[in-house]
Formats: C-alpha cells, structure tokens, sequence
C-alpha cells in the first residue's frame, strides 16, 4: 500500500511537472521560443546531438557569409566535428557559448512570421582542464515562424576573435 502511495506521488509529480512546462511554452512570447531554441541548439553541439544542435535551422537555411554554406553543409561539419574533435578521453573537446545579455530579438512589425535575431557566440576548445576560446563571433539570423516553431532561414557572422575550426 505504502508503495503504491510513493508511485502515485512519483507519477503526480511528473505530471506536475510536464503540465508546467507546457503551460510556459504556451504563454512564452515569440522572442522567448527564439531565444530557447537557440540556446537548446547550443546545448545540442555540446551534448553532440546533432538533432538539436541543427533543430532552429530551416532546411532552406543559408549562411551569406559563405554563400555555399547550407542546411547540408551544416549538417555535414556537425558530423566532422562530432567526430573529430575528440580530446585524450576521447570526449568532445568543443563547446559554443551563446551569451545570454547580448541576445537580442526582433519580430517583424509588419510580418509576425519574420524575426531577426542577433547575439554572440563563442566556440571554446578543451585544453586539459580548462577551456580556451577558439572562435568568438556575432551572429545575424533571420527567422520564419513555421507549424514547428521558428526556424533559421539564413544568417551572417563577423568574426570578432580567433578563427574558424579546421
């Protein structure tokens, strides 16, 4: 009986807890999906999840930056990288950093369905214990609200320390 009571309370609790989160999705301005799913993307990289670290881009998605950078080629440095960039431990030896305070949101007035986002990121390499900036740059993205949420359809960087992985 005392177990079931510990089930029960478990099972409530989770419940709780998934209605919580729904809820806060539901009432979350647009900015704010925008910022968590570029945040839950960088999450992805570091936990080389390759699912969620490309989930916020488009499949029309293009870098003008690198005008034959794509939603493929993405796709492709990702698996390199996942697989390449590998430290002693044979861990992944990157993370990005998107700086939270320079995160900036705007929703078209004109188009609810268009956003434009700017914020910075930083590409750091594990040495030892201690990681070290590899890539600092900032980021201009332009977004569509889709049925899955809003997505990169393109962006351009400027680099403002270091230099790209090779």
């Amino acid at each position: 009986m005392k177990r079931n009571r510990v089930v029960l309370t478990v099972a409530g609790l989770g419940l709780v807890v998934a209605v919580g989160y729904a809820v806060r999705g539901w009432l979350a301005s647009d900015a704010d999906r925008i910022r968590v799913a570029v945040h839950d993307a960088a999450a992805g990289f570091d936990a080389m999840h390759l699912s969620r670290a490309i989930a916020p881009f488009d499949e029309s998605y293009r870098e003008h930056t690198s005008p034959q950078f794509d939603y493929t080629t993405l796709q492709q440095a990702l698996r390199y990288l996942f697989f390449h960039e590998l430290d002693a431990r044979k861990q992944f030896a990157l993370r990005v950093h998107v700086e939270p305070s320079e995160f900036e949101v705007a929703v078209a007035p004109d188009d609810p369905e268009a956003a434009e986002a700017r914020f910075h990121l930083r590409l750091e390499r594990r040495n030892g214990e201690t990681w070290k900036m590899l890539w600092e740059l900032d980021v201009e993205a332009a977004l569509r609200k889709t049925p899955q949420g809003w997505r990169i359809v393109r962006s351009r960087h400027t680099t403002t320390g270091g230099g790209m992985p090779r």
